[in-house]
């Protein structure tokens, strides 16, 4: 739907766009703006470790892990090879990397229904964010556990002048759905059916001109 000087809220990720994040700016959004989740979700997925392992792939580690056959080459990965800190750290670089993997399957699937069946709806590797004031608890509660935000959010209030289209937080594909699930699941969250779902979970993706008014305590 057309919106005009229509006041709503977005969280910003800090460290990300953070010259555009100012109050008094007006930031252009379109098919030119990359959204700092979305795209980089998918522009830089990859299955690797984490940090000093970025460049070894996470199924050799596990396996060299499993094997524990090439004691010179798993220490080389790993201080001690047997130390309960060791698996530690193999397990959050596999909670990291699958977490990863289901955002990247979810947004390569909601991109292509959206792509082949809705294209007039904003993309959302290029959109923005927002939601209504009502809804800030609980998307706050909502994106803080997540290791991508962990910590990092700012709010801000905004008013828009452009495309708004509204959906609800229900209609996104789920982790466990394969691939597949996720296109199918993708239609409703593009053709939402609000007759059942709660409103504070909604949430809008707009493109048009985006004016910065207030950072949100």
């Amino acid at each position: 739907m057309k919106v005009n000087d229509k006041v709503m809220y977005h969280f910003h990720k800090n460290g990300i766009y953070d010259d555009m994040w100012t109050v008094g700016n007006s930031i252009i959004v379109d098919d030119k703006f990359n959204s700092a989740l979305v795209c980089r979700a998918i522009a830089d997925f990859n299955t690797n470790g984490l940090n000093k392992y970025k460049d070894i792939s996470l199924s050799f580690i596990v396996d060299e892990y499993l094997k524990q056959e090439n004691d010179i080459l798993f220490t080389k990965i790993f201080d001690s090879v047997e130390s309960k800190e060791d698996l530690m750290k193999l397990l959050i670089m596999s909670s990291k990397v699958i977490w990863e993997a289901n955002i990247f399957k979810r947004e390569m699937a909601l991109e292509e229904i959206r792509r082949n069946y809705f294209n007039h709806l904003p993309s959302r590797k290029h959109c923005i964010w927002v939601m209504r004031k009502q809804s800030i608890d609980f998307w706050r509660g909502r994106l803080k556990p997540f290791k991508e935000y962990s910590n990092s959010l700012i709010l801000y209030s905004v008013s828009l002048t452009g495309d708004l289209f509204r959906t609800n937080e229900l209609f996104l594909p789920s982790d466990n759905y394969s691939y597949v699930e996720c296109l199918e699941a993708s239609f409703d969250y593009w053709n939402p059916d609000f007759s059942f779902t709660d409103d504070l979970k909604d949430e809008y993706l707009f493109q048009g001109e985006v004016k910065i008014l207030d950072k949100v305590l």
